[in-house]
C-alpha cells in the first residue's frame, strides 16, 4: 500500500484530534546508547554438519538462542554462505482488524568468503519477532539477534504490534563477515495496516510502509533507525554497531502508550548491523508507526554477493563449500606361501604392503572369495597360517588401508596343496598346557596383536572350537578372534580371558588352555571419590571427580552433576585417587601413596596406607583447593569450606549406599560402589578360575 499520510478525511471525532496534540519535548523518547549484550553463558552450541554430497559439504547453523561454533577444515579456502534474518511479528487481529498484519520481512543475503584451514566461524541466528497478542499489557517480545520489542498500552482493548526479528550474523574469527538485519514489526494508521521495514542485506533496511515520522527508520551501514515520533515516541536503534557475537545492535522498541483506546501500539525495530527505530503513537494509539528494519552488511572481501527474496519467518545461516580432497599415498600388497605345502600342515601365507605404513592396519586373505582371516601389518608384513584342502588355491591378499594409505590387493597366486600322507595322527599343540597352569599371551589395551604358534599339528588337518575357560559367558574379548590357531585383534578392554581351544581330527581330541591377558593403557589421568570425615565412619554422601574435573555428587536421594565438594571449618574430607587409561581401565595400583598438595598452607593432609586414602583438615574456610598426582597424572578439585561459629557433634545414620555399618576398607569399597565407579577397572577385569 502506499505510505499513509494525515488529512481531514480521518479527523472525525474528539478522539481522533487528539493525534494532532504536540507532545512535550523529550516526553517519552529512549535512546539506545549501547548495543545489545546477549547472555548465552558463552559459545558452547556446534553446528550440524557437514554433510558432503557429490563433492559439496552443507554445514547448517539452526536458531538455538546463543552462538554457534564451527572449525573451518583442513583444505578449505571458501566458503558460501547463505544468511536469512529474523522476520517481524505481525500486529494482532483485533475489534478493529479483523486479519493481522505481517510483519517486516528478514534480510536474505548470499556470498562467498575466503577463509583458511583451523579459521573459527561463529553464527548467530536469529529469531522472528513476537507476534502482537490482542488486548495484552504485554509488549511482544523482539527476536533473539537484537530485534527490539513491540510498543504497549494501558487501555484493555486493544490490537498490539509486532516485535522486530532479531539480525543474524556470520563472524569469521572476531571479524564480523555477513550481516542480515531483521525485519521491523507490523502496526496500523487508522484501520490500514502497516508493514514493518525489510531487513538490510549489503546496506540499509526498509522504513515501513505507513507514515514517515511515525513509523522507525531503517537501520543504514553507518548508523541506527530513528525512533517513530509522536506524543508517544518509540526507540530508536542502538547506536553502539554489532561488534561481536555477543554484542548486537538492538532494534529499538516501539513507544509505550500510558493511556489510548481501543486502537493500535506500535511496532519494534529490527537488529542489525544498526537496529531500526521502533514505532510511535499518539495518545489514542489510531496512528501507530511499525518498526524500521536493521541493517546489513557483507564484508570487502566477499564475492558473488546476491540479494535473496526475503525471510518471513525465524533466520538460519548455512555454509557450503567444495569438499576437499583427502591425498593418501598409493600401495602395493603382494603375497607368497610356504614352500611345499601339504595337507594337514598350516600353510603359512604373507603378505607384504609397500611402502610400510605408518600405522599398520589389517590384511584379509581369502581364497577365491572365501575369507581365511584377517592379520595386522607390522613394518609392512603380515602373516596368517591356514589349513588349506588338497589342490589348487587361489589366493589373494588385501591390504585395507588407512588414514594416510590406500587401500591395495595383491594379484591372485596358485598354491597347490599336496595330499597327505595315508596315516592319521591325533591333533598335538606344540605346547602343553592346563586350565591351572595355561599359556599366557599378553597385550595392551587399544593396541592390536597378532599370536601364532597355538595351531595344533595331526593328519588329517584338525578343526577348532573355543569355548570360555571361566565362569563369566563371554569367551574373548570384543574385538578379538580366534582363528587357525591365530589369537589376533585389538581391544580396549584390559582384564584376564580363559580360553579352552579343542582341536579334533578323526585321530582324537587335543585340548589346549590360553590366557589372554590385556594390561591397560598408560594412565591419562585420574578418578577420584571424596567423602566427609576420614573413610571410616557411615557416609551418606560423596563425591566423585572424573579426569576432566567434572564433579558428580552422590546422596540417598540420587547423583548430581557439576556438584560443589563442601565441608566446614574444623572438618575433613578423605579421598582415594586411581589412574586409569584414556579407555577407562584401571591403570595403576590403587595402594600407592599419592602426591598431594592443598592451596591453603594451613590445611593438615595424612595417608592412611591400610585403606589408601588420603584425608585434608580445613583450618581455615575459604575455596581450598587439592592437587593430586600419582603415575605421572594429576587432577585437582576444590573444597568449599564455609566458616562454623559453634562446633556441631557428628550424629551416625544408617548407611544409605551398602546397608551396613562400614569401617577400615569395607567402608571405602561401599563408598566407591556408591560414588558410582567402583573400581571400574577391577570390576572389569576378570579373575582366572580354577
Amino acid at each position: 500500500m502506499s505510505p499513509i499520510t494525515r488529512g481531514t478525511n480521518f479527523v472525525k471525532t474528539n478522539l481522533l484530534t487528539r493525534a494532532w496534540r504536540p507532545f512535550a519535548a523529550g516526553a517519552g523518547v529512549l535512546t539506545v546508547a549501547a548495543a545489545l549484550t546477549l547472555t548465552t553463558g558463552g559459545i558452547a552450541n556446534a553446528a550440524t554438519g557437514p554433510t558432503c554430497v557429490d563433492g559439496t559439504c552443507t554445514v547448517s547453523f539452526a536458531l538455538t538462542g546463543a552462538p554457534e561454533t564451527w572449525i573451518v577444515p583442513t583444505g578449505v579456502t571458501s566458503i558460501t554462505a547463505t544468511v536469512k534474518g529474523g522476520a517481524g511479528g505481525a500486529q494482532s487481529a483485533g475489534a478493529r482488524d479483523p486479519e493481522p498484519t505481517a510483519g517486516g520481512a528478514g534480510g536474505d543475503v548470499q556470498a562467498t568468503l575466503p577463509v583458511a584451514s583451523g579459521d573459527a566461524i561463529t553464527a548467530v541466528v536469529g529469531s522472528k519477532g513476537a507476534d502482537g497478542v490482542a488486548n495484552s499489557a504485554t509488549p511482544a517480545a523482539g527476536g533473539y539477534g537484537g530485534g527490539g520489542n513491540g510498543g504497549s498500552m494501558a487501555y484493555p482493548t486493544h490490537s498490539s504490534g509486532g516485535a522486530g526479528g532479531g539480525g543474524s550474523f556470520l563472524f569469521t574469527g572476531s571479524a564480523l563477515a555477513v550481516a542480515a538485519g531483521g525485519g521491523g514489526g507490523s502496526s496500523a494508521v487508522l484501520f490500514n495496516p502497516v508493514t514493518g521495514g525489510t531487513g538490510g542485506t549489503t546496506g540499509a533496511g526498509t522504513p515501513a510502509n505507513g507514515q514517515a515520522g511515525l513509523d522507525g527508520g531503517q537501520g543504514t551501514a553507518t548508523g541506527p533507525g530513528a525512533a517513530g515520533n509522536e506524543e508517544f515516541a518509540g526507540a530508536p536503534g542502538s547506536s553502539a554497531m554489532t561488534t561481536s557475537p555477543t554484542a548486537i545492535s538492538a532494534g529499538g522498541a516501539g513507544a509505550i502508550n500510558t493511556g489510548g483506546s481501543n486502537f493500535y501500539t506500535a511496532g519494534g525495530g529490527g537488529g542489525g548491523l544498526y537496529g531500526g527505530g521502533g514505532g510511535g503513537t499518539d495518545g489514542p494509539g489510531g496512528f501507530s508507526g511499525a518498526g524500521g528494519g536493521g541493517s546489513g552488511f557483507v564484508a570487502t572481501a566477499a564475492t558473488n554477493v546476491t540479494t535473496l527474496a526475503g525471510n518471513t519467518g525465524d533466520g538460519s545461516i548455512v555454509l557450503t563449500y567444495a569438499a576437499p580432497a583427502v591425498v593418501k599415498t598409493a600401495t602395493a600388497t603382494t603375497v607368497t606361501a610356504s614352500a611345499n605345502p601339504v595337507v594337514g600342515e598350516p600353510t603359512t601365507l604373507t603378505a607384504t604392503v609397500t611402502p610400510a605404513p605408518a600405522d599398520g592396519g589389517l590384511v584379509t586373505f581369502k581364497d577365491g572369495t572365501t575369507t581365511l582371516g584377517t592379520a595386522p601389518v607390522t613394518d609392512g608384513v603380515a602373516t596368517l597360517k591356514a589349513n588349506l584342502a588338497e589342490g589348487a588355491h587361489s589366493i589373494t591378499a588385501a591390504y585395507a588401508g588407512d588414514t594416510a594409505s590406500a587401500d591395495s590387493t595383491s594379484t591372485a597366486k596358485t598354491v597347490t596343496v599336496a595330499p597327505a600322507a595315508p596315516a592319521t595322527t591325533k591333533p598335538v599343540f606344540p605346547a602343553t598346557s592346563s586350565k591351572a597352569d595355561p599359556i599366557v599371551k599378553t597385550a595392551t589395551a587399544g593396541k592390536a596383536f597378532s599370536f601364532t604358534g597355538l595351531a595344533a599339528t595331526g593328519t588329517p588337518a584338525p578343526t577348532y572350537t573355543v569355548k570360555g575357560d571361566d565362569q563369566d559367558g563371554q569367551i574373548l574379548p570384543d574385538g578379538v578372534t580366534f582363528e587357525n590357531g591365530v589369537l589376533a585383534g585389538r581391544t580396549t578392554t584390559s582384564g584376564i580371558w580363559l580360553i579352552e581351544v579343542t582341536a579334533t581330527n578323526s585321530a582324537g581330541t587335543t585340548v589346549e588352555h590360553i590366557a589372554l591377558e590385556v594390561g591397560a593403557a598408560a594412565a591419562v589421568g585420574l578418578n577420584t571419590v571424596v567423602v566427609p570425615g576420614d573413610g571410616t565412619t557411615e557416609i551418606t554422601r560423596a563425591w566423585t571427580v572424573a579426569p576432566d574435573g567434572t564433579v558428580t555428587e552422590a546422596t540417598e536421594t540420587g547423583t548430581v552433576k557439576n556438584a560443589i565438594i563442601t565441608a566446614k571449618q574444623g572438618e575433613q574430607v578423605s579421598f582415594i585417587s586411581v589412574p586409569v587409561d584414556r579407555y577407562g581401565n584401571i591403570a595403576g595400583d590403587v595402594k600407592v601413596k599419592p602426591a598431594t598438595k592443598s592451596s591453603v598452607a594451613s590445611d593438615t593432609i595424612t595417608y592412611d596406607a591400610d585403606l589408601a586414602t588420603t584425608s585434608v583438615l580445613f583450618n581455615h574456610a575459604s575455596p581450598h583447593t587439592i592437587t593430586v598426582a600419582l603415575d605421572g597424572v594429576t587432577t585437582s578439585f576444590t573444597v568449599q569450606v564455609a566458616a562454623v561459629t559453634t562446633p556441631t557433634a557428628v550424629v551416625p545414620t544408617s548407611l544409605a549406599f551398602t546397608g551396613s555399618n562400614p569401617s577400615g576398607a569395607a567402608g571405602l569399597a561401599g563408598l566407591l560402589l556408591a560414588a558410582g565407579i567402583a573400581l571400574r577397572g577391577i570390576v572389569i577385569a576378570r579373575r582366572r578360575r580354577a
